[in-house]
C-alpha cells in the first residue's frame, strides 16, 4: 500500500536505535534530607520544627539525623521520622494496635508506618496527637512485661515451694517411726 506507514517486525531495532545511548529514566541523583529541607517555603519549615521539637520534648527523646531524614527515638524506638518527599514534609509514626502487632509478630513482618503529610496545621495536631497515642502505647506494653515477668516470677516461687514442701515430706515420711513417738 503506498503511504502505509511501515511496521517493522519485533525485535527488529533500526540502526538509529541501536547507535543512541540509552534513555536516562532517573531523575538525578537523590537529593539529601537538608537540600529537601532547606527548599522547603518557610511556613512549611514551621510544621516540621514544630512536630520534631514536640517529639524531642517527650522524656529521653533523641535526634538523629539521617540522609533522607530525621527520626526521634525514645524509649527504644522511633516515635517519628520526618522526611521531605516531593516537596511536602511527611512524619513517618509506628502505629499499631493490639491485634495487628500479635499478628505481624506471629507472620515475622515488620511494621508498617503510618504517613501524615504536614500540609497544615491540622496535620501537624495529628502528628502530635499520634505521636502522643504511640507513647502510651509504649508505656502500656513495658506495664504489661512488667505484669508477665511479675507472674512468671511468681509461678516460679509457688513451683519451688511445691517441690520443697514435697522434699520435706519424703524426708518426714522416710525416718522410720513414721512420725509418731515410739518412746
Amino acid at each position: 500500500m503506498p503511504g502505509a506507514a511501515q511496521i517493522a517486525p519485533p525485535g527488529a531495532e533500526s540502526d538509529e536505535e541501536l547507535s543512541s545511548p540509552p534513555a536516562d529514566i532517573g531523575g538525578g541523583a537523590a537529593r539529601t534530607y537538608d537540600e529537601e529541607y532547606d527548599a522547603l517555603p518557610g511556613e512549611m519549615k514551621d510544621r516540621v520544627n514544630a512536630v520534631l521539637s514536640y517529639a524531642l520534648g517527650k522524656k529521653g527523646a533523641t535526634e538523629i539525623r539521617g540522609k533522607h531524614g530525621v527520626t526521634v527515638r525514645a524509649a527504644g524506638g522511633p516515635l517519628v521520622k520526618i522526611a521531605v518527599k516531593r516537596g511536602v514534609p511527611v512524619a513517618y509514626i509506628k502505629l499499631e494496635n493490639d491485634d495487628v502487632r500479635t499478628e505481624r509478630r506471629s507472620l515475622g513482618l515488620r511494621p508498617e508506618y503510618t504517613k501524615v503529610k504536614l500540609r497544615d496545621e491540622k496535620d501537624v495536631g495529628a502528628a502530635c496527637r499520634l505521636i502522643d497515642i504511640v507513647e502510651q502505647q509504649r508505656a502500656r506494653y513495658k506495664e504489661e512485661a512488667k505484669d508477665r515477668r511479675r507472674e512468671a516470677r511468681r509461678a516460679r516461687e509457688r513451683q519451688a515451694d511445691a517441690e520443697a514442701g514435697n522434699a520435706e515430706e519424703n524426708a518426714f515420711a522416710g525416718d522410720g517411726n513414721g512420725g509418731g513417738d515410739n518412746g
